[in-house]
């Protein structure tokens, strides 16, 4: 959209304006936007090297709002994985995560090759195959979290990977906003919207999800090149708006600031477009 409103300073910017804020300023109103139109939170993109110019969006917009746009976002190869029901008859789901070679190289299989990992079957530690779970990886839960508003409530059993023990999708999956009040200190599937990026001390790079009170993710200076290169990023301004799901733990600061530490590529699904 072309136009939003900023609730710090009450004014009504368009696009083209905003990007020519200081740089300061800039930082500062872009996470106190609205949309003008049904008043849900809004973000900037600034202009990129590919020669789009800078824009508002807001995701989701307010019900029935003019400015909002249909956007399936980006998901790269995954044949129609995605759009399969995502929970089978049994209501059990297992987290895949995609495999890791060469340090931080992260290799996504294509659909063909994740239905055939075995969608419907469990293995356990003894090798034995159980009829009762359905596979899902990251960005295809991030999707369904996106586009049905009862998912997340759900009692359906969900395994995280690694050695967590199983919980539901309600317990386990909890929004960017709700993460002060529902996930600190404890490993969840965080999810919402990243509001913009910047550099931080040392190179490490920081992922906002709205004001200072809000939960922000930091990527360490050693993995942000391979962070960048596996979401194909030049700019850091491109993760405005991106939709996100983030496994992490999260800590509280001295200062009372919350966020979560990426330390691995396969436990991040974004939606760039």
């Amino acid at each position: 959209m072309d136009s939003a409103f900023c609730t710090i300073n009450h004014r009504l910017y368009d696009a083209a304006e905003f990007a020519r804020l200081p740089s300061a300023s800039l930082d500062e109103y872009r996470r106190a936007l609205i949309c003008n139109t049904c008043g849900k939170e809004a973000f900037f993109r600034k202009a990129s090297s590919s020669g789009r110019g800078p824009c508002f969006g807001a995701r989701p917009h307010g019900e029935d709002c003019a400015q909002a746009t249909i956007d399936a976002g980006s998901w790269g190869s995954g044949g129609n994985q995605d759009d399969e029901p995502i929970i089978n008859a049994a209501s059990r789901i297992v987290i895949d995560l995609p495999r890791l070679e060469e340090g931080h190289e992260v290799v996504e299989p294509s659909g063909a090759e994740e239905r055939r990992k075995g969608a419907g079957r469990v293995f356990s530690a003894e090798g034995s195959v159980a009829a009762n779970a359905t596979h899902r990886s990251l960005r295809s839960l991030l999707r369904r979290l996106n586009q049905d508003p009862d998912f997340q409530y759900s009692n359906a059993i969900i395994t995280p990977p690694g050695a967590q023990e199983n919980t539901s999708v309600e317990e386990f999956f909890v929004r960017f906003d709700l993460v002060r009040n529902r996930a600190l200190h404890e490993f969840k599937g965080l999810w919402g919207l990243i509001t913009d990026a910047s550099y931080g001390a040392s190179g490490s790079l920081w992922l906002n999800t709205g004001s200072k009170s809000t939960v922000s993710f930091v990527v360490g200076s050693d993995l942000v090149p391979h962070f960048l290169k596996f979401w194909r990023i030049e700019d850091v301004n491109d993760f405005a708006d991106a939709q996100a799901l983030i496994l992490a733990t999260t800590s509280m600061s001295s200062g009372g600031k919350v966020y979560g530490t990426i330390t691995d590529l396969r436990y991040v699904a974004l939606d760039l477009a």
